[in-house]
Formats: C-alpha cells, sequence, structure tokens
C-alpha cells in the first residue's frame, strides 16, 4: 500500500494521533516517524510523521493526495514548546523572545509549501482530537475503533498561566498566517464532520428519555447495578424500564451492555450495534415507562459510538478521588489480571479519565450529569442515595450500602498477588481459571471487615495535591462550559484538597500478613491451598534452575495433608452416598 505522510510541526501533536490510529486500529496501520522508507509489508497502511526539517528537503515532492497536516492553536503550541524546552534546559530566552525568533513564526503556513489546506486530503485539528480520530480512519480507510481516549489538558494550568492577554496579542499578530490556518483548518474540520461523519441519530419521543450510565470503572458500579437490578419490579412502577442482566457469585456484573453492544465472534471486540439499539428504543416506545435507564463501565469504551447515535441520552459519569482510582484500579489488576508487579505511583497525579471524557463530550455537543463517587459530595446518605437522585425518585428499599467488588484486605490481596506469578495469563487452563476464581471468592468475602489500607504515603499525597489543584486551574479554563452546573469545580477543589487519612502499608513487608492469610485458607480451603501450596514449591525449584534464585515458598505441613486427605475422603464419601441412592 502507498504510504501516508502528516506534517508534524514541532508539539503539535501529529505522533500522537498517529499513534492513536496505530493503537485503535489493531495492527492494520503501522505509524513510522520521520521516514519515506517503509518495508513492502501490505498486510497494513504505512503512515510516518514528517518533521519540519525533512519536509524542508521532500515536501515539494510529497503527493497531496497522500498528504495531510494536523494543526494546533499557535499560542497554546508555541507555549508548549517554550515549556519543554526551559524543563530540559535547551533555552535562556524569554517566552516573547522565543516566539518572536524569525525561525518560529508561522511554522503551518512554511511546511505548507505554497499549498492550500483545500489541496490536502487530510486536515486534523489537535483540540479536536477524537473528531481528527474519525477523519483519519476514513484517510486511511481503516475502521479505528476507538476504546481510549486522549487528554489534552496535560500541561495546561502552566500554558494557561504563560499565556497571557499580552502574550496572547502578540501571538496573533506575529503568527498572523498560521492563526488563520488554524481557524480555517477548524472550519474544515466540523465541515466534513457534518456532511460525512455525523449520522441520523436514533431517537425516542419527546416524552420519553433515555439515562445510560457509564460508570466509569471503579466508581461503584458494581454496587449500582446490583441494586437496580434486584429493584426491578420497584423501578418498573415508578415508570423506570431497567434491561435485565446476570451477576456472578459475588454480586459482580458488566450491567446491561448487551442492549446496546454486540460481538461479530467470540474473539472480536464489542462495537454498538445499530440494529439493536434500534429494536430497544422501539420495543421501549410501546411500554408505559417513561425513562429506559441502561448502567455498565463497557459504555465508556463507546463513548463516540453513543454520542454519534443517541445524542439526546443523558449520560451519568461518576468522579472519583484520582489517588483512591489509581490504588483501586492497582487492587483489580491484581484480583482480576494476574498483576504480580508491587504498587507505583507516577510523580504527576491528574484527573486524566475525567478530563478525556470531558474532550470528548466537547468535541460531540454533549452535556453530562457529572456525579460524585466520594460520600462527602454525594446528595444523599450513600452511593445509592445519591443515583436515585439522578433519576428523580426517592429511594424505593432500604438501601443497601454493601460494598460490591471491594478491595481485598491487605495480607489477602499480597497472597494474591504471589500466587499470581504462578499463571501464565496467555497459556491459562481450565484448573488455572477455576483455581483463581475460587481464590478471589474466597479473599472478597475474607475481605469484608477488613480494616481500611494505602500504598501511597503522606508525602505523597502531599505531591499529588499540589498537581490536582494546579491541573484544575486549566481544566476550568479548557471546559468551563461542562462544568459551570451543580457547583463541579467547588466540588473538585474540594476533592482535590481532602486530606489523606489512611494508614500506610509497605508490600516490602508484607510476608507475615501473607502467612496470616494462607493459614486462614488452609483452615478453610484445604483443597485449593493444596493446589497452590504444588505450584508454589514448583514456582520455587523452577526459579532455583533457571536463575539460581531462591523465592519464599507458601508453608504445607504434615498435618496439611492429612487434612487434604481427610476431606478427599469426605467428599469420595458423600459422592458414594449420593450416588447409592441415586
Amino acid at each position: 500500500m502507498r504510504p501516508f505522510y502528516l506534517l508534524d510541526a514541532p508539539y503539535s501533536g501529529a505522533d500522537m494521533l498517529l499513534h492513536h490510529c496505530e493503537v485503535h486500529s489493531q495492527g492494520k496501520v503501522v505509524r513510522f516517524r520521520d521516514t519515506t522508507d517503509f518495508s513492502r509489508d501490505s498486510r497494513y497502511q504505512a503512515t510516518s510523521s514528517i518533521s519540519r526539517k525533512l519536509n524542508a528537503q521532500i515536501g515539494s515532492t510529497l503527493d497531496p493526495t497522500r498528504l495531510g497536516i494536523f494543526v494546533r492553536e499557535p499560542a497554546a503550541r508555541l507555549a508548549h514548546a517554550y515549556i519543554v524546552l526551559k524543563k530540559l534546559g535547551h533555552t535562556q530566552k524569554t517566552f516573547r523572545q522565543y516566539y518572536s525568533e524569525p525561525q518560529q513564526l508561522n511554522v503551518f503556513n512554511e511546511m505548507l509549501q505554497g499549498r492550500n489546506l483545500k489541496d490536502l486530503s487530510f486536515v486534523g485539528v489537535f483540540e479536536l482530537f477524537n473528531t481528527s480520530l474519525l477523519r483519519a480512519g476514513k484517510w486511511f480507510n481503516v475502521d479505528l475503533t476507538v476504546q481510549q481516549y486522549y487528554d489534552i489538558t496535560a500541561d495546561a494550568d502552566e500554558i494557561a498561566n504563560l499565556l497571557t492577554a499580552e502574550h496572547k496579542l502578540a501571538i496573533q499578530d506575529l503568527h498572523a498566517i498560521d492563526c488563520a490556518l488554524y481557524a480555517e483548518a477548524k472550519v474544515r474540520l466540523n465541515r466534513y464532520f457534518e456532511s460525512t461523519l455525523r449520522v441520523k441519530p436514533l431517537s425516542v419521543s419527546r416524552q420519553k428519555k433515555v439515562i445510560i450510565h457509564i460508570g466509569p470503572p471503579k466508581t461503584g458500579t458494581s454496587a449500582i447495578q446490583k441494586w437496580l437490578r434486584e429493584n426491578q419490579t420497584q423501578l418498573s412502577d415508578a415508570g423506570i424500564f431497567y434491561p435485565p442482566h446476570t451477576v456472578d457469585a459475588n454480586g459482580v456484573s458488566s450491567g446491561n451492555f448487551l442492549s446496546l453492544l454486540s460481538q461479530k465472534t467470540r474473539q472480536t471486540q464489542y462495537f454498538f450495534d445499530v440494529q439493536k439499539s434500534q429494536k430497544l428504543l422501539s420495543d421501549f416506545e410501546t411500554m408505559p415507562h417513561h425513562t429506559l435507564l441502561l448502567s455498565s463501565e463497557r459504555f465508556y469504551n463507546h463513548l463516540l459510538d453513543l454520542f454519534l447515535w443517541l445524542p439526546q441520552a443523558k449520560y451519568v459519569f461518576y468522579i472519583r478521588h484520582p489517588l483512591d482510582l489509581i490504588e483501586s484500579s492497582y487492587h483489580q489488576e491484581v484480583k482480576r489480571h494476574q498483576r504480580v508487579a508491587p504498587f507505583n505511583l507516577a510523580d504527576n497525579t491528574r484527573f486524566s479519565r475525567l478530563c478525556a471524557f470531558l474532550m470528548v463530550c466537547s468535541e460531540m455537543s454533549i452535556e453530562p450529569m457529572l456525579r460524585f463517587y466520594d460520600c462527602e459530595l454525594q446528595r444523599g446518605s450513600s452511593l445509592i442515595a445519591d443515583f436515585t437522585d439522578v433519576l428523580g425518585i426517592r429511594s424505593i428499599t432500604p438501601i443497601n450500602n454493601q460494598k460490591i467488588n471491594s478491595r481485598f484486605g491487605f495480607g489477602e490481596l499480597e497472597l494474591m498477588r504471589f500466587c499470581n506469578q504462578f499463571f501464565d495469563p496467555k497459556q491459562m487452563k481450565r484448573l488455572d481459571s477455576w483455581l483463581l476464581r475460587s481464590l478471589d471468592f474466597w479473599l472478597q468475602r475474607e475481605s469484608q471487615n477488613q480494616a481500611p489500607f494505602s500504598f501511597i504515603s503522606r508525602a505523597q499525597a502531599e505531591a499529588s495535591k499540589r498537581s490536582m489543584l494546579d491541573q484544575l486551574s486549566g481544566i476550568t479554563q479548557v471546559y468551563p462550559e461542562l462544568l459551570q452546573k451543580g457547583n463541579v469545580v467547588k466540588k473538585l477543589t474540594l476533592l482535590a484538597s481532602a486530606e489523606w487519612h489512611l494508614p500506610f502499608k509497605d508490600q516490602s513487608e508484607s510476608w507475615e500478613e501473607v502467612l496470616i492469610a494462607w493459614q486462614k485458607l488452609k483452615k478453610e480451603k484445604i483443597h485449593i491451598a493444596a493446589v497452590i501450596a504444588k505450584r508454589s514449591r514448583n514456582f520455587a525449584k523452577q526459579a532455583i534452575l533457571t536463575d539460581g534464585a531462591c523465592v519464599r515458598i507458601l508453608p504445607w505441613s504434615l498435618a496439611d495433608t492429612l487434612r487434604l486427605i481427610l476431606f478427599n475422603g469426605y467428599r469420595w464419601c458423600r459422592f458414594n452416598s449420593s450416588s447409592d441412592n441415586t
């Protein structure tokens, strides 16, 4: 396949766009940097960003029908570039001196080399990142299944602080040609979106409404869904239709995502099913209910399709403290995704998921219902009470505040992390799946009344607080219209300013508590413990033979063997007894 080229002015974000194209195409698009030398493999579509330097050498030879440009608001691009250079110690100039240099003036226009935007086959805009992704999919003739959203507000607070009104006016004057090109690019991209990407939305009559709770993950979604499922009849009596769905033994579910999403095969990703969604809405029109309620974390991975096809729906998004969210996600990775590595906190804690969500909402003209997971900022006495406020109803039944899919205790989590090293997620056998599932269920039950703890120290929490408060000043300037209702900015500030009070636990000193949980497991589930103990010994032997490393082994005694024999004998007797009765 003939390659595509994307003009990449410094800090325009072009390379990030191509990165997302590569990720969301499942290998159909392969990104290169600053090159025209590609392999001849025709199984993928090759594309390369073209830097200012290379463009000066070969730009005039590039075919306009295979050439695109990705632009960014000139003042923001210059400010971002200057901030990075300053941090790296690569410039001693003032910001005014930097953006006034002849080599910095009107870079986008220079890279076009006399062409007009209408001559190019692709025009994207950093501030319309998701729209540009959809446009790029058409450019490459590849279906981009966008399930991760880019947060463009990184460094927004520093950029906002640097860009005074005086600097903005000066840049508009000095970089007038680039400013005009940027404005034209936005118009062209929006015009393309309306004419080509915009679909005829699915809708319901004015008397009815659709509420879609999208989570996101780790914001109490399972608890809300459990309550909704247990109160379907009462909800129906109140005029709310909540389609049924299943739950597992721990009360955890994925909600009713299958009401809107489908799979072509069991190995492929889910997609927004237009026909299924249309049938659901048609059936809902014939019902006496006034509200269709859907809830699933999986909807978060399909925001673009949901917003395009169901723009009239009300979308409920819960905000959780970033540190709490990071720790909760780590627990989930250990519990369900075989993570072995210890917890690690990045230096710059941000409201990244919220910012990415707001960006999609802003581009698609969606006004979300922003709510808070943290109880101090909820309306009512609990998460369920807050959600019933979203629905506009009072609590139908006494609210059960039982936590679903809650965190493990410290010893239980570390025992699970220790056991994860015995399993290869890519070669999971039926026995492995049963063992991990059984261990997960037992550890979940055992952790119900465990004291809360944290892997984040007070010092780390204080540094994160400063980072989050700095970020909020940038967010409010980028998305003011989406944050003005419900005192969201004030609540976000309170959330970021909250003291971190959970007792700190050091994972390097967890073995004693691992053994306590291990002894309980052997006492209550000897058959599960026996398999794990065997895996532990085999893993230790393999580590010694392969690396000469000495690793810990979960203890197993003669008394444990005797208890296992008695347990197996008891099961054998029960089996024979039931067979005889049959």
